[in-house]
């Protein structure tokens, strides 16, 4: 039953979206860090944490596309995934 539900194109586009909303509401909070502690100090930590961000959300979207093309399609979806990640990068930036 489990298997069932977690295989589901509802549950995979679901968990897109939940994600995708996760992000907006990340980026779209303002948070001010009085006292900076040394997570925050190293460089390039904002772009580390983009990259696995995204790298999260492009893996659920394969997850997604996958459940809707037929065959040996990889280049096909994680090729859309990559994208669609990107496109809503753009726009959430």
């Amino acid at each position: 039953m489990i298997r069932k539900i977690i295989s589901s194109k509802v549950f995979r586009w679901g968990m897109v979206s939940l994600y995708a909303g996760l992000i907006f509401l990340g980026s779209s909070m303002n948070i001010q860090i009085e006292e900076p502690t040394f997570f925050f100090y190293l460089p390039y930590m904002d772009k580390l944490v983009h990259f696995i961000e995204y790298g999260i959300f492009c893996t659920l979207l394969c997850w997604a596309i996958s459940a809707h093309l037929k065959g040996n399609q990889l280049r096909k979806f994680i090729l859309m995934a990559i994208i669609l990640t990107s496109l809503y990068g753009i726009t959430d930036e």
